[in-house]
C-alpha cells in the first residue's frame, strides 16, 4: 500500500513536470519505496548537517558561493531573529522556544530552491525538524572524530552554550553520541578530519553530480 502511494506519488510528478514518462515500467518495480522517497527530493536544496566543530559554516558558505545557491545558517538566522547570541536565548527564553523557532525556520527553509542551509549541531536531530529536512532536501553529514570536534569547538570564537556547562568535556562526548544515529541516516557522509574545505567541497560536488 505504501509502495503503490509512493510510486503514484513520484510517477505523477515525473508526468505532471515532464509532460510524459519515458522510463520503463519494469524500472519502476525494482525500485524501493526508500529510492523512490530519494527521487523526490529537492537536491538544489542541501542540508549540512554534523556536530559543533565540523565547519558545517565555513563548508556551506563556500559550496554555496561555488554552486552559485543562496546560503543560510540557521544559528545566525536565529540570532538575528531574536537579536541576540545562542547563549542569550537560552538564558533569557529557554530551549524551548529556540527549538520551537528552530522547527519553524527549518520548515520554511525546506521549501526553498537552490540553498545551502548550515544546520546547528542539534537543529536537524529531533524529529520535528529532521523528518521535513529528509523529505524535502539531501543532507551531507560532515563527520569528524569526537576528541578532535571538541578541540575545534574549545579554541572556535563561535558561541556555544554548551561550553558553558561544566564538566564540559564529558557532556560533549554525551550529545554526541545521542546525536550520532540522526547524523548518520544523512544521504551522504563526508570525512572533515585531515582534510581542507577544498577536498571536502569536491567531495560534495562530485557526490551532487552523480544524482538522478
Amino acid at each position: 500500500m505504501a509502495y503503490n502511494k509512493a510510486f503514484n506519488t513520484w510517477y505523477h510528478r515525473v508526468h505532471r513536470v515532464h509532460g510524459r514518462c519515458t522510463l520503463p515500467v519494469t524500472l519502476f518495480k525494482a525500485v524501493s519505496p526508500a529510492r523512490l522517497m530519494f527521487l523526490q527530493k529537492d537536491k538544489s536544496l542541501i542540508f549540512l548537517t554534523g556536530y559543533m566543530g565540523a565547519g558545517k559554516s565555513t563548508i556551506g558558505r563556500r559550496l554555496a558561493k561555488q554552486l552559485g545557491y543562496k546560503y543560510t545558517d540557521t544559528d545566525k538566522a536565529l540570532e538575528k531573529k531574536f537579536k541576540s547570541s545562542i547563549s542569550g536565548i537560552f538564558e533569557k527564553h529557554g530551549e524551548r522556544v529556540f527549538r520551537q523557532a528552530e522547527n519553524e525556520l527549518i520548515e520554511r527553509l525546506s521549501r526553498r530552491h537552490h540553498y545551502v542551509v548550515s544546520a546547528g549541531g542539534g537543529t536537524l536531530t529531533r524529529i520535528e525538524t529532521f523528518y521535513p529536512a529528509s523529505r524535502s532536501g539531501v543532507l551531507v553529514y560532515l563527520k569528524a572524530p569526537v576528541d578532535v570536534l571538541f578541540e575545534r569547538a574549545a579554541f572556535s570564537l563561535k558561541d556555544r552554550p554548551l561550553l558553558n556547562e561544566p564538566d564540559t568535556e564529558n557532556l560533549f562526548q554525551e550529545r554526541f553520541k545521542a546525536r550520532e544515529p540522526y547524523y548518520t541516516r544523512s544521504d551522504f557522509t563526508v570525512e572533515t578530519h585531515n582534510r581542507t574545505s577544498d577536498d571536502v567541497i569536491e567531495d560534495i560536488i562530485e557526490w551532487l553530480d552523480t544524482l538522478p
